[in-house]
Protein backbone atom coordinates (compact mmCIF):
# COMPACT_ATOMS: atom_id res chain seq x y z
CA UNK A 1 0.00 0.00 0.00
CA UNK A 2 1.31 3.45 -0.85
CA UNK A 3 2.30 5.76 1.98
CA UNK A 4 -0.09 8.50 0.84
CA UNK A 5 -2.99 6.05 0.60
CA UNK A 6 -2.21 4.61 4.03
CA UNK A 7 -2.02 8.12 5.51
CA UNK A 8 -5.39 8.98 3.95
CA UNK A 9 -6.99 5.86 5.45
CA UNK A 10 -5.56 6.65 8.88
CA UNK A 11 -6.73 10.27 8.71
CA UNK A 12 -10.22 9.15 7.65
CA UNK A 13 -10.34 6.77 10.63
CA UNK A 14 -9.24 9.62 12.93
CA UNK A 15 -12.01 11.87 11.60
CA UNK A 16 -14.67 9.19 12.01
CA UNK A 17 -13.40 8.34 15.50
CA UNK A 18 -13.32 12.02 16.47
CA UNK A 19 -16.90 12.56 15.33
CA UNK A 20 -18.07 9.46 17.20
CA UNK A 21 -16.29 10.61 20.38
CA UNK A 22 -17.82 14.08 20.15
CA UNK A 23 -21.29 12.57 19.69
CA UNK A 24 -20.71 10.32 22.71
CA UNK A 25 -19.60 13.40 24.62
CA UNK A 26 -22.79 15.25 23.76
CA UNK A 27 -24.81 12.26 24.93
CA UNK A 28 -22.60 12.12 28.03
CA UNK A 29 -23.47 15.72 28.90
CA UNK A 30 -27.09 14.60 29.27
CA UNK A 31 -26.58 11.15 30.81
CA UNK A 32 -24.99 10.89 34.24
CA UNK A 33 -23.09 7.66 33.41
CA UNK A 34 -20.73 9.12 30.81
CA UNK A 35 -18.18 11.87 31.35
CA UNK A 36 -19.15 14.00 28.38
CA UNK A 37 -16.33 16.52 28.47
CA UNK A 38 -13.69 13.76 28.32
CA UNK A 39 -15.19 12.29 25.16
CA UNK A 40 -15.52 15.75 23.61
CA UNK A 41 -11.90 16.55 24.44
CA UNK A 42 -10.68 13.25 22.97
CA UNK A 43 -12.71 13.91 19.82
CA UNK A 44 -11.22 17.38 19.45
CA UNK A 45 -7.70 15.97 19.83
CA UNK A 46 -8.40 13.44 17.05
CA UNK A 47 -9.98 15.98 14.72
CA UNK A 48 -7.51 18.81 15.36
CA UNK A 49 -4.18 17.33 16.53
CA UNK A 50 -2.28 20.64 16.63
CA UNK A 51 -4.97 22.37 18.67
CA UNK A 52 -5.15 19.33 20.93
CA UNK A 53 -1.42 19.60 21.67
CA UNK A 54 -1.84 23.27 22.57
CA UNK A 55 -4.72 22.47 24.91
CA UNK A 56 -2.75 19.68 26.59
CA UNK A 57 0.20 22.06 27.16
CA UNK A 58 -2.14 24.64 28.72
CA UNK A 59 -3.68 22.00 31.00
CA UNK A 60 -0.23 20.80 32.12
CA UNK A 61 0.84 24.38 32.82
CA UNK A 62 -2.36 24.99 34.78
CA UNK A 63 -1.80 21.95 37.01
CA UNK A 64 1.89 22.84 37.51
CA UNK A 65 0.79 26.27 38.74
CA UNK A 66 -1.73 24.65 41.09
CA UNK A 67 1.06 22.64 42.73
CA UNK A 68 2.99 25.83 43.56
Amino acid sequence: MEKAKKHKIIRTAEIIGGIILILLGIVGLVLPLLQGFLFIFAGIVLLFPEEGKKIIKKIKKFFKNLKK
